[in-house]
């Protein structure tokens, strides 16, 4: 183990615990840190399948440069290897993608996405960095060598990552890290990041359908719909969309409506007769 909480390889005299519960699809009771800190896959390839972990989450990124420069402790080969192993053995798969870590970019992000896609695991996590206290990243952040992304930077960049994923059919299941008391406190935390980022995506969608509808004659009022997962987004976190949208058409009346025949982030835009 480092001194910072990250492992590199398994040490000889290391113990690794693992749990017979087989209806239990994490190893929280002995770690909650566990698998953000597994850099490697132990080679315990004499433990039966049915007393192994079910799903194992694998976090990373795809640049050599940025994970270096996170002390990550493994390179991009290990990424692909990791995956393959996960894959082989009969395990669900799933990636968790980090935006914002030192020397990340939005085209590293890109490529992060597209790749993962590439790798096709069931599930994906999109986490921003939130810089804590106490942590390297902090002290470097505090000796001018790291800057935190700007919410505003973070969620166009998840965004993408976002939508490559969602293009792709692969299941988001998180975006950004749950809230606490803790996590409040820390730099680029926020406690409805999810929302963000579909608010900007509902955002896009609908000003796309929008600009299509302009010389439709009824152009003076529309409905949205969208599914009820999705409805809030219309309207966007704290009406942030119904804002954007009565600046840009002060003269347009627009309503929501529910329509759970669409999928997650559809919205369907229609003119009033």
């Amino acid at each position: 183990p480092l001194p910072t909480g990250g492992f590199v390889r398994r040490h000889r005299d290391a113990m690794v615990l693992w749990t017979d519960n087989v209806n239990y699809n994490s190893n929280r009771p002995v770690d909650p840190s566990f698998m953000r800190r597994m850099d490697f896959i132990i080679d315990s390839y004499e433990l039966s399948r049915e007393k192994a972990l079910e799903r194992i989450r694998r976090n990373t990124g795809f640049s050599d440069e940025v994970l270096l420069a996170s002390g990550r402790g493994h390179d991009v080969s290990c990424v692909y290897e990791a995956c393959d192993l996960i894959k082989e053995y009969g395990f669900t798969l799933g990636i968790q993608l980090m935006i914002g870590l030192p020397g990340d970019s939005v085209e590293t992000c890109r490529y992060s996405a597209m790749e993962t896609v590439r790798i096709g695991p069931s599930i994906a996590r999109l986490y921003p960095t939130v810089t804590i206290e106490v942590t390297e990243l902090y002290s470097m952040m505090e000796r001018g060598e790291y800057s935190p992304l700007t919410l505003e930077e973070a969620v166009k960049r998840t965004k993408l990552m976002y939508e490559i994923l969602e293009d792709a059919g692969i299941n988001i299941i998180r975006v950004g890290l749950k809230s606490s008391e803790i996590m409040a406190r820390e730099i680029g935390f926020h406690p409805a990041f999810r929302q963000l980022v579909e608010s900007e995506i509902a955002k896009d969608r609908i000003e796309c359908a929008l600009a299509s509808l302009k010389d439709d004659p009824h152009f003076n009022a529309v409905t949205v719909s969208a599914n009820s997962h999705s409805y809030g987004n219309i309207f966007g976190h704290k009406g942030s969309n119904r804002e954007y949208f009565s600046k840009k058409y002060p003269h347009l009346i627009i309503k929501g409506a529910v329509d759970d025949g669409l999928r997650d982030n559809c919205y369907a835009v229609t003119t009033e007769p």
